[in-house]
């Protein structure tokens, strides 16, 4: 009988997973907000008719298109396009009816959320552990994952029909290509993440100018270019169906014209112009929506990485596994956006991709480090319990216009018991939303500590195994 031996290592690693995916699954996002329900409604749209005209359905959402008499999502088209067969295969199942009307929004956000969010946060998680588990850390890699991971806006996000979390991990594992010279798939997969979320799309020049500084080769310039080709034609072809012009975005037709009028404003392309020194500054300090506040870890980041460029030259910095110069040059775009905060949100959502790779790079970076590990528990518990209560009152729908987002809405929302009550205790025990929010703390807990003995475990086995093939 063939057995698949599962050793300690994999062992460890199927428990991560399990435990991680449980706490992202958790909590369920059925609330309709523009941004989820932009994307839900083309498939609703074509189940019920064949096309993805929003004619029925556009007073659901005010982020979309008006053109040439019918109404559009204004979004780039992957992650919409990503759920549609999966949705159609659970129909074809018959574990999800439809009912052609509203009701059928909320199975669509919920499959859309798992695959969306919840999948890509996972997968950041293991990516992260899978790289530190066989190495000399300054603490347990599983405080140095788990705790500032979900003590930042990115859990936050999990379970919801956003893009960010989706087109963030495309562009991670483009990352981890890059490193390894595979090429070709680091474009293809820069390509879906362009497809998925359109200002990333600053990827594709700047990769491929660092692909040719740096391996001083016209060749692998090319297969990077050749791997994004397909998704790159797409959109054109997309927006040229749509708008009658390749190089117009659905963007420029909102059907508000408050959205259109900033789109439309001078001196910009597709919402992007030239960076406002005021816009950074609130994007790394502010508590509006800086970075620092909605993940906190990457103040520490910063400072062993500030501590530490003495001893990088400047190109090794500037080419530096083609992360530095991107994040630095996305700032930039991203800081003279008409909307650069993403409006209704929990954070600078639009940054959600940087960010995924700042948590990577730099959690891996500081793990080397001898950081001080009593402000690494006082920081990372901070981001962890803004988030907890931001996921179990409101979740992402805090409003543009509130100055204060976590120490006003967030915190008067949990101080007041607006408990959210999509999550799988209370929707499948009926246990209070106040009752289940805590089980989840206690849950994540329980994780860590099992996960910190398991690690144990498989640490003392790894050592005593190297000891034996030593001797």
């Amino acid at each position: 009988m063939f057995r698949i031996k599962i050793t300690p290592k994999r062992r460890f690693l199927i428990i991560f997973l399990i435990l991680n995916l449980l706490l992202s699954i958790f909590f369920i996002d059925k609330w309709n907000n523009w941004n989820s329900v932009s994307r839900a409604l083309p498939i609703m749209a074509y189940f019920e008719q064949g096309n993805f005209q929003l004619d029925k359905y556009h007073e659901l959402t005010g982020d979309i298109s008006y053109i040439n008499g019918h109404y559009y999502t204004d979004k780039a088209p992957m992650a919409t396009i990503i759920v549609l067969p999966f949705y159609k295969a659970l129909v074809g199942l018959r574990i999800i009816t439809r009912h052609n009307s509203e009701l059928d929004l909320i199975p669509i956000n919920v499959v859309a959320g798992i695959l969306c969010s919840t999948i890509p946060f996972v997968l950041l998680l293991f990516f992260m552990i899978k790289e530190l588990i066989n190495k000399k850390t300054r603490l347990s890699p599983i405080f140095i994952v788990m705790l500032p991971v979900y003590g930042s806006l990115l859990f936050v996000f999990t379970g919801t029909f956003f893009s960010h979390l989706l087109s963030g991990i495309f562009i991670l594992i483009a990352y981890l290509e890059l490193k390894k010279d595979k090429f070709f798939w680091a474009g293809i997969l820069t390509g879906l993440a362009f497809a998925t979320e359109f200002p990333l799309g600053v990827f594709i020049p700047i990769w491929a100018l660092i692909i040719l500084i740096k391996e001083l080769s016209l060749k692998k310039t090319l297969i990077f270019a050749i791997g994004t080709l397909p998704f790159v034609l797409f959109i054109l072809f997309y927006n040229y169906y749509y708008t009658g012009s390749a190089f117009t975005m659905l963007y420029k037709y909102e059907a508000i014209q408050g959205f259109a009028d900033e789109f439309n404003q001078t001196n910009t392309i597709f919402g992007f112009g030239v960076p406002r020194p005021e816009n950074i500054w609130e994007m790394f300090f502010g508590q509006f929506k800086g970075l620092f506040f909605y993940i906190p870890i990457l103040l520490l980041i910063f400072i062993h990485v500030y501590n530490s460029l003495p001893e990088y030259k400047l190109k090794k910095i500037t080419l530096n596994y083609f992360l530095i110069p991107i994040i630095a040059f996305t700032f930039l775009i991203i800081s003279k956006s008409v909307s650069w905060w993403g409006g209704w949100s929990y954070g600078p959502r639009y940054l959600i991709p940087i960010c995924i790779l700042i948590a990577y790079e730099g959690l891996i970076f500081l793990s080397k480090k001898d950081f001080n590990k009593p402000i690494f528990f006082i920081i990372s518990i901070f981001g962890l319990i803004c988030a907890w209560m931001a996921k179990v009152t409101v979740v992402t729908g805090i409003p543009s216009e509130e100055k204060y987002p976590v120490f006003g809405y967030v915190y008067y929302s949990f101080k007041n018991k607006n408990f959210n009550p999509n999550n799988l205790l209370s929707m499948g025990f009926k246990i209070s939303p106040q009752i289940s929010a805590y089980c989840w703390f206690v849950l994540l807990i329980g994780s860590i500590i099992w996960l910190n003995y398991e690690y144990k475990k498989l640490s003392k086995k790894t050592f005593n195994l190297n000891k034996e093939n030593q001797n």
